[in-house]
């Protein structure tokens, strides 16, 4: 059994061991989109996004909520990125991505929430407006370059926050206690 690491504020070695694991989960997206496989792709990403929000939730909560995934979208994601979704579609199409590796989720059956449909180099805009109408639902379509693009600049924006030297140490430790517990379960090989 691995032990658990104790940060406390302005601890670099759990902060660099946070940042690489990060540039993996970016390397990782990057990897499989090269290779043309966008489903492990956004798999990695939103699970990367639920990282990162469950990261920043309260100290006491022990899982992600969707109002986690929401709130860091709102806060990292969407901000300046150019997608045309909100975080409520974002939520749906994690749920439905990582829990039916479908399009579709219950979360889709809430007012005003639409279907996110993914375009790529491999599929047209074109084809997207087929899976659209196809899906007898209204859709949002959103590039998965672009989409991946948004995340890293999120993971930018997320880390320059804790890299200030104006960073609040009780918020700054409290993040690296919650990486702690998830990078040490990890293997540090």
């Amino acid at each position: 059994m691995t032990e658990t690491t104790e940060p406390t504020a302005g601890d670099s070695g759990m902060w660099n061991r946070l940042l690489k694991a990060l540039a993996e989960i970016v390397a990782a997206i990057d990897d499989n989109l090269a290779a043309g496989r966008e489903l492990p792709a956004l798999l990695l990403l939103y699970a990367g996004i639920d990282l990162l929000a469950w990261l920043e939730a309260p100290g006491d909560q022990t899982e992600l909520r969707g109002s986690d995934f929401k709130s860091w979208c709102l806060r990292y994601l969407l901000p300046e990125s150019g997608l045309e979704c909100n975080a409520n579609e974002l939520w749906a199409a994690r749920c439905a991505l990582l829990h039916n590796a479908a399009a579709e989720a219950r979360e889709l059956r809430k007012a005003g929430t639409r279907t996110i449909v993914y375009t790529s180099a491999a599929n047209r805009p074109e084809t997207a407006a087929v899976a659209a109408s196809d899906a007898k639902a209204e859709c949002r379509t959103v590039a998965v370059a672009a989409l991946r693009d948004a995340f890293q600049q999120a993971v930018t924006r997320h880390c320059e926050e804790f890299d200030r030297p104006d960073m609040p140490t009780a918020r700054e430790a409290a993040l690296l206690r919650r990486a702690a517990r998830v990078l040490d379960g990890w293997s540090r090989a």
